[in-house]
């Protein structure tokens, strides 16, 4: 499994106190989930060659996640996000990066049919990551490779839209599946309810997960159109609650070796219990101020 985004060293704030600090940014929060759950994931990114950086790198080899595909640089700073967490678990953020130059990360893949492929946020968007992403998916179709898109489009970057939302397109158009949330699709499509966006994706070629934070969630796609209730918790934050999600249908995938081409022929009932392991994932990480799962949930899970 690989995923590629960008890596940020999250400072987490509630009622404006600094309570914790780790290594963050969704596609990295993914595969610590997944590392911890048993699999092998690898995340392609960039850091700094500097000492936020080698702790984010150290960090993810302790929790099984596969470094090679990472490049340090360094002509840039690791990137710093700081969280603000309201009464509710949700947060805004603000970004503090450096300019980064083009090309900045340096491997390339060697996919296999069975890898499965996670991209998104706005880093699939930006100049300077588009011409190696459009690379990438062109390579995980020719393999026939299983590819999962989550759009993770942020507040700050509403602004943006215009000039980007046809790179969103070419991406939905990419993927195999969707998974994002009602705000993804507000904020790119001005699209306000699950009907509104199943119409952007053509779920008769791909599978349309629609979260709706704790008020459930939509599945449409190969004729399926399902609706899940999802249990009520107290949520601490829900920072990492989405990135956990995709990290639980990864998890449900490789575990019972789903490929593309099964995607057309899943009945609802394996549908549902794919679902129910993601929430599931999702709800374990909205316990605590961790962006992943706890090592205690992982433990429970068979690999």
């Amino acid at each position: 499994m690989y995923a590629i985004g960008e890596t940020v060293y999250d400072i987490i704030f509630n009622v404006d106190k600094p309570v914790a600090a780790k290594a963050g940014g969704s596609m990295l929060n993914t595969v610590v989930s997944l590392g911890r759950a048993g699999r092998k994931p690898r995340l392609i990114t960039a850091l700094g060659q500097d000492r936020v950086g080698d702790l984010i790198l150290t960090f993810l080899k302790e929790n099984g996640v596969r470094v090679d595909m990472i490049t340090q640089n360094n002509d840039v700073k690791t990137t710093i996000s700081l969280a603000f967490i309201d009464e509710n678990g949700d947060a805004d953020y603000s970004f503090y990066k450096a300019v980064l130059p083009d090309a900045l990360i340096e491997k390339t893949p060697d996919f296999k049919h069975s890898d499965i492929f996670l991209f998104g946020s706005f880093f699939s968007l930006e100049d300077q990551n588009r011409d190696y992403i459009v690379k990438l998916l062109r390579e995980v179709e020719r393999k026939n490779c299983l590819c999962i898109y989550d759009p993770n489009i942020r507040k700050p970057h509403r602004d943006k839209m215009s000039l980007v939302r046809h790179r969103i397109s070419e991406n939905i158009e990419s993927a195999d599946i969707i998974r994002a949330s009602d705000e993804d699709f507000k904020t790119a499509f001005s699209a306000n309810t699950f009907d509104e966006a199943a119409k952007l994706i053509n779920p008769a070629k791909r599978i349309l997960i629609y979260t709706i934070n704790k008020k459930g969630l939509w599945l449409m796609g190969y004729g399926h159109k399902i609706f899940l209730n999802v249990p009520e918790i107290k949520v601490l934050s829900s920072i990492g609650a989405g990135d956990a999600f995709n990290a639980g249908l990864i998890f449900a995938f490789e575990k019972r070796c789903i490929h593309k081409e099964d995607l057309p022929h899943l009945h609802e009932d394996s549908w549902k219990a794919i679902l129910h392991t993601a929430i599931a994932f999702a709800q374990d990480v909205c316990r605590s101020y961790d962006n992943y799962i706890s090592f205690n949930f992982a433990s429970e899970l068979d690999a």
